[in-house]
Formats: structure tokens, C-alpha cells, sequence
């Protein structure tokens, strides 16, 4: 692989996280929700994002993390109290 093929294909690298900053950046729908609660009124569809759910209910979960686990414990500790993060700057981002 080039540098170019590994730069977009990191630049291309999609998750339900990242995918929801994209849906908070993109819509202000649902940027007063918090990552687990996203599902409740959003359906994930991989390779293609976020979308309203039309139809049923569903229950967010966030996976268990322990300090010892370091960055996942922390990002677990700041996506349960941060509303609709737009971007990595803006879940470090206090009261602003």
C-alpha cells in the first residue's frame, strides 16, 4: 500500500461512534441526545450511518470499561454525560 491508499483509507474508516459525530455535525436533531440514547430514535446502518427510526424501540448500550482499560474507560466516562459531540474537540470541551 501507498501512503495515499493508507491516508484514505484511514480517513474513509467509519464506526456507529464516528458515524454519530458526522449525524450531530451534519443535523441538529439530535445533538440532545447522548450516544446511548441515539439509538432509542435513530437506526445504525453500517457503511451508510445514522437514519430516524420509523418504526419500534430499541435500548442503547455502552460497553463496560475499566480504568485499567485507559482511553476506552474515559471515552465510555465522557459519551455518558456529553450530549450530541460533533467531533473529539468537542467532547473535551467543557461547559462550551
Amino acid at each position: 500500500m501507498t501512503d495515499a491508499q493508507i491516508e484514505m483509507a484511514v480517513r474513509t474508516q467509519s464506526s456507529a461512534f464516528i458515524d454519530w459525530m458526522k449525524y450531530n455535525d451534519a443535523n441538529a436533531d439530535g445533538r440532545d441526545l447522548l450516544y446511548s440514547d441515539f439509538p432509542m430514535h435513530y437506526i445504525y446502518v453500517k457503511n451508510r450511518g445514522w437514519h430516524m427510526r420509523k418504526k419500534g424501540h430499541t435500548i442503547g448500550r455502552l460497553p463496560v470499561a475499566v480504568p485499567r482499560q485507559g482511553e476506552h474507560f474515559y471515552l465510555r466516562s465522557l459519551l455518558t454525560v456529553k450530549r450530541g459531540a460533533r467531533s473529539y474537540r468537542d467532547l473535551y470541551t467543557v461547559d462550551g
